[in-house]
C-alpha cells in the first residue's frame, strides 16, 4: 500500500519545459520600459481616453470580472469541509396513545384510568459533527478550489488584455480609414483637374480622344472609391460605439485624425517573465497546480476517515402530564475503506491523466507565447523596414508625377507617362498608408504577447464600481 502511495503521489511536472529555458530573445530587443497600460506610450490623447471608457464600460469584460468573482466565492465554500459544524435542531411528535400499547399487544392495567387519546414527545438539542483532516484528503481539496480561483482570474485578465488589443486595433483602423478618405477625396481633386486640362488639350488639338477617354476612366475610377471609404469609416465608428456601450449610430469623439509616430521599442525582459506577464500563462499553470491538487485527494481517497460527533440538549414526554430530561451523547468512528467497486483507483487514474494533460497544455501555450513574442519583435523590425522602403516609394513617385504634370501642362509631356505616374503615385499613398498601420500594429501585436499587471488594475476598478 506504501508503495502504490508513493507511486500514486509521483507528478509528471518534473518534464514541464518553462519559458526560462531561454536565458534571451533570439530578436533584437527593445529599452524603454512599460509601467501600467501600455497604449499611454503612444502618446495619443484619443486612444488613451477610449481606452480608459472603453475597458470600464464593457459588458463583457463587466461578465468576465463577475465569473472570476463568482469562482472566488466558491472557492472559499470549500473551507467547510475542514471545519466543525454545529447545528440547533428542534423536533416534535404527537400519535395517537393508542399506537403505545400496541407494541405491549394492547395490554392496559385493570381498573386503570383511561389514558388521553394522543401523547407528545420532543428534543431540543445542539449537534456538533467534525471530520478531522488527519491524512489532508479535504486540504488538498481546499487547495485545488484556490488554484481554480486564480486560474479564473487569469482568464479574467486574458479577456481584459484580449479585449483591449481589439479596442486599439479598431481605434487604429478607424483613424486609417479617415486618412483614406482624405488621400481619396483628394486624389479625386487633383484627377478630375488633371482630367479638365486633358479636355482642354483635346479640345485644341493638343490630346487624343483615347488621352481624354483614359483620363475619364482614371477619374471614375478614383471617384468610385470614395463612397467604399467613407462606407469603412461609418462601419469602424459603430464597432467601436459599440465597444464603448454605446448605441452604434454614435459618432465616438476624440477620435484622433493621423495615426501617431511609434515610441521606442518596449523592453521585453527575458522568456522567463512571460510566466507572471501573461494571464494566460498564469491561468494554465494554476490550473495544472489545481490538477496536481486533485490527484492528490484522489490518492488520499485510499485512507481512513475519522469522525466526531456530539449532541446535547433536552427532551420531553408528554401524556398525562409533561416530563422533560436533558441528555447528551459523545461519539468516534473511523471508516477505513476496503472495496468500492474500483470507483477510487479509476479516480486516481482520471486524476492522473488529467494532470498530464495540464503539464502538457502549459508546455505548448508557453512555448506558443515564446513564439508570439518572437514573432513580434521580428514583424515590427521587418515593418518598420517595409515603412521606410515604402516612404521612399510614395515620394519618388510624387516627384515623378509632379514632374510629369508639369511637364504634360508646359505641353512637352507625353500623357501615358503622365496616367502612369498619376496612379503609381495614388497607388504609394495608399501602400504608405497601409504600411503605417501595419508597424502600429505590430507593436499592438508585441504588447499582447506580452501581457502585463495592468489587466488585474483594471478589473479591481471594474469590480469598485460594480
Amino acid at each position: 500500500m506504501i508503495l502504490f502511495l508513493l507511486t500514486a503521489f509521483a507528478s509528471p511536472r518534473d518534464d514541464l519545459v518553462r519559458p526560462d529555458a531561454l536565458p534571451a530573445w533570439a530578436g533584437e530587443d527593445g529599452e524603454a520600459r512599460v509601467e501600467g497600460a501600455w497604449w499611454d506610450t503612444f502618446g495619443d490623447p484619443g486612444l488613451s481616453q477610449i481606452m480608459t471608457a472603453a475597458v470600464s464600460a464593457n459588458r463583457d469584460l463587466r461578465a468576465s470580472v463577475a465569473r472570476a468573482h463568482a469562482t472566488n466565492a466558491a472557492s472559499k465554500q470549500t473551507f467547510a469541509s475542514v471545519s466543525p459544524q454545529i447545528s440547533f435542531d428542534v423536533s416534535g411528535t404527537l400519535a395517537p396513545t393508542a399506537t403505545r400499547g400496541f407494541q405491549f399487544g394492547g395490554f392496559q392495567v385493570p381498573g386503570a384510568p383511561e389514558p388521553p387519546k394522543t401523547y407528545q414527545t420532543g428534543s431540543a438539542a445542539f449537534t456538533a459533527a467534525w471530520e478531522p483532516d488527519v491524512f489532508l484528503k479535504n486540504t488538498e481539496n481546499i487547495r485545488a478550489s484556490r488554484h481554480d480561483a486564480r486560474a479564473a482570474e487569469g482568464d479574467r485578465d486574458a479577456v481584459i488584455l484580449a479585449f483591449a488589443t481589439r479596442v486599439a486595433e479598431g481605434y487604429f483602423d478607424l483613424v486609417t480609414a479617415r486618412q483614406r478618405v482624405e488621400i481619396v477625396e483628394r486624389q479625386q481633386q487633383a484627377t478630375e483637374a488633371l482630367l479638365e486640362i486633358v479636355e482642354l488639350r483635346y479640345q485644341g488639338g493638343d490630346a487624343t480622344a483615347v488621352d481624354l477617354l483614359q483620363q475619364r476612366q482614371q477619374a471614375a475610377t478614383v471617384r468610385a472609391q470614395v463612397p467604399l471609404a467613407r462606407a469603412q469609416v461609418t462601419t469602424l465608428e459603430q464597432q467601436l460605439a459599440v465597444a464603448l456601450a454605446l448605441p452604434p449610430a454614435t459618432v465616438v469623439p476624440g477620435v484622433s485624425e493621423r495615426l501617431p509616430a511609434l515610441p521606442p521599442v518596449p523592453d521585453a525582459g527575458i522568456p522567463a517573465d512571460l510566466v507572471l506577464s501573461r494571464p494566460d500563462l498564469r491561468a494554465a499553470e494554476y490550473r495544472l497546480d489545481a490538477a496536481t491538487a486533485r490527484k492528490n485527494t484522489a490518492v488520499r481517497q485510499l485512507l481512513p476517515t475519522l469522525r466526531i460527533q456530539g449532541q446535547a440538549g433536552w427532551q420531553f414526554f408528554n401524556e398525562t402530564e409533561l416530563k422533560s430530561q436533558t441528555f447528551w451523547t459523545a461519539s468516534a468512528s473511523v471508516s477505513v475503506p476496503l472495496f468500492q467497486g474500483g470507483r477510487t483507483h479509476y479516480g486516481i487514474e482520471s486524476a492522473r491523466a488529467a494532470e498530464v494533460a495540464n503539464v502538457h497544455a502549459y508546455t505548448q501555450l508557453a512555448a506558443n507565447a515564446v513564439l508570439e513574442v518572437e514573432s513580434a519583435l521580428v514583424l515590427e523590425r521587418q515593418r518598420a523596414a517595409h515603412l521606410e522602403a515604402t516612404s521612399a516609394q510614395e515620394e519618388a513617385a510624387r516627384q515623378a508625377w509632379e514632374e510629369a504634370r508639369t511637364q504634360y501642362v508646359a505641353g512637352i509631356g507625353n500623357y501615358l507617362a503622365l496616367l502612369t505616374s498619376q496612379t503609381t503615385h495614388q497607388a504609394a499613398e495608399l501602400a504608405k498608408l497601409d504600411s503605417q498601420r501595419q508597424l502600429i500594429s505590430a507593436r499592438i501585436q508585441l504588447h499582447d504577447a506580452l501581457g502585463g499587471s495592468w489587466p488585474a488594475d483594471v478589473a479591481e476598478s471594474i469590480g469598485d464600481a460594480r
